[in-house]
């Protein structure tokens, strides 16, 4: 199932841009890593999985499939100190990214080298790239696995449904690769009883682990989540914001359409070439959407495992178009080439140079552009210009100037998400890191902190003594007279307001769940500055736009 495609039309892109762009995404990466005072919330539960595993215990509440977990304890093992777990995380994610860049290319390089360094530079680029490479979470593990089978199955390799089984036991859309795989096979081989034997044996492990994990009780139950279900069809915008989010105004419908088309003519080209691969890839995508769709919360964190698919097709579309169409010129109406080509070769530098500086005075005073992205750049958009045959030098500068002008346009829209992005990472939660410093350092038994993930507070201060917090989820919804009686019921002697708590109803599925069955609606009343008998505010902490009230319960 080798991959056969003239590419001998195309120059290909030197092999040490390749190296270059490996080596700044590196650097990239290790600038962004660890910059926040709280990690992302799940990392908190596959680190207590982590734990457990280590010390050969089983963990209570295992919802999540468990590869990401395991890995975390595996490597923890070897890494000294309170963060190990963290550190763990971290550096699986960064080497699962960069596994992703190593994958990419390979899968994309039997296109043509120029197609697989346009698809790189894009993906590289992308904030959901430098996002999700940054975070704790499994979900770039579970894209380096999704890569790697389908970098696997372009070459007939079965080990293809194996790394499909460890994608689907880090990331339960992991599973829809392997439904993919197993449809086109089905349906384009004759050993049909070997192609559904192999399915079974790769899908089962999942199968079992969500059947052992569903059996436990409700809040540990993944099929829990279910209870009011109804399609989120809000999960499309959501996937075309975090697309094509770094841009704005008008420009984001005209990007959306742009690229629509531009996917349409890469699958057309991409389905001439390699039909089973392309019904593979769209089989993949579908599903993945519909799971979305399906899936109470999605975040837009989940689309690292689908980026590349719009990216590819989006490269495809946009270097065969031109191909195709310069060749449909030259051969039928050429007498345009004579008579047109000055004309359109200024329109387009005139035009483009002018959204490129509209750019500029749009974001003048809201981006901040990394000397290491200007070099990116300067360094990258060069290579472009293999992709076209210009006979004539002052069309080669002609192009020059466009690529140079759209090339910026796309870094500058990057850069101002990503930096947006990287300000969100950065603070969220981070009230709870000041909690966290402030209970360390007034911590004396027999205190008992009320607060919303103790856990959080837990691993950040080494307090791990369970009678020394309540969990604000395990709050009934009780009249605001009676909320000081009931803390004393439950020996509380502190309470921790953040603005974390502060949530806007109907905002979004999440943001309404977590309100009602994390306890927030319970001390809701904190919010309006009601003068509670018993409860006396001793500290108000603030971190950038984040703050956090420390409420003392007094002695009757």
């Amino acid at each position: 199932m080798k991959l056969k495609m003239n590419v001998n039309e195309l120059p290909n892109a030197p092999f040490w841009l390749f190296i270059f762009l490996f080596v700044v995404f590196t650097f990239q990466l290790s600038l962004y890593i660890n910059q926040f005072y709280v990690p992302e919330s799940d990392f908190f539960d596959y680190s207590d999985k982590a734990i457990k595993i280590r010390q050969l215990q089983w963990p209570e509440d295992f919802k999540r499939p468990p590869l990401f977990s395991l890995t975390i304890a595996v490597v923890s093992t070897f890494i000294p100190g309170g963060y190990r777990e963290l550190y763990s995380a971290e550096l699986i994610a960064a080497l699962a990214a960069l596994g992703c860049f190593y994958v990419l290319y390979k899968l994309t390089a039997p296109l043509g080298k120029s197609y697989a360094f346009l698809t790189l530079w894009l993906w590289c680029l992308h904030p959901t790239t430098i996002e999700m490479a940054i975070k704790p979470k499994a979900e770039i593990l579970a894209a380096f696995f999704i890569l790697l089978a389908f970098w696997r199955y372009t070459v007939d390799d079965r080990k293809a449904y194996l790394f499909g089984t460890l994608a689907s036991l880090t990331r339960y859309e992991g599973a829809v690769v392997l439904a993919s795989f197993f449809v086109v096979d089905f349906f384009t081989k004759k050993e049909k009883f070997k192609v559904g034997l192999t399915a079974i044996i790769s899908i089962l492990p999942i199968i079992v682990w969500t059947f052992i994990q569903s059996i436990n009780h409700s809040s540990g139950s993944f099929f829990s989540y279910y209870d009011s279900f109804k399609f989120k069809w809000t999960f499309i915008s959501m996937f075309l914001q975090g697309m094509f989010g770094f841009t704005h105004g008008m420009s984001y419908y005209y990007i959306i359409l742009i690229s629509f088309i531009l996917s349409v003519f890469g699958l057309y080209f991409m389905f001439r070439r390699r039909k089973i691969l392309t019904f593979a890839i769209i089989l993949y995508f579908v599903g993945f959407m519909l799971i979305e769709i399906i899936w109470p919360f999605a975040d837009p964190g989940y689309l690292i495992l689908i980026t590349w698919i719009p990216i590819l097709l989006s490269v495809v579309g946009i270097v065969d178009s031109w191909r195709f169409f310069k060749i449909y010129l030259e051969r039928y109406i050429t007498f345009l080439r004579s008579c047109c080509t000055n004309f359109y070769f200024i329109f387009l530098v005139i035009f483009s140079t002018c959204i490129f500086w509209f750019y500029i005075f749009t974001y003048r005073y809201t981006i901040r552009i990394e000397i290491i992205e200007w070099l990116i750049l300067f360094l990258f958009l060069f290579p472009i210009l293999f992709l076209f045959f210009i006979k004539f030098k002052y069309e080669k500068i002609a192009i020059l100037i466009i690529c140079a002008n759209l090339s910026m346009i796309i870094l500058l829209g990057m850069t101002k998400k990503l930096n947006s992005t990287l300000h969100s990472i950065r603070y969220a939660k981070a009230e709870f890191s000041q909690v966290a410093k402030w209970y360390d350092s007034h911590y004396q038994p027999p205190f008992r902190l009320l607060i919303s993930q103790p856990n959080i507070i837990k691993y950040l201060t080494g307090i791990d003594q369970e009678e020394a917090y309540f969990n604000l989820a395990d709050v009934p919804l009780i009249p605001p007279e009676n909320f000081v009686t009931w803390l004393r019921e439950k020996q509380i002697t502190h309470v921790a307001y953040l603005s974390y708590n502060v949530r806007k109803l109907d905002q979004n599925d999440w943001s309404d769940w977590v309100y009602f069955n994390r306890g927030m609606a319970s001390v809701g009343f904190l919010n309006e500055n009601i003068n509670i008998e018993g409860l006396k505010l001793i500290e108000i902490l603030k971190i950038g736009v984040r703050w956090a009230k420390i409420y003392q319960v007094e002695e009757q």
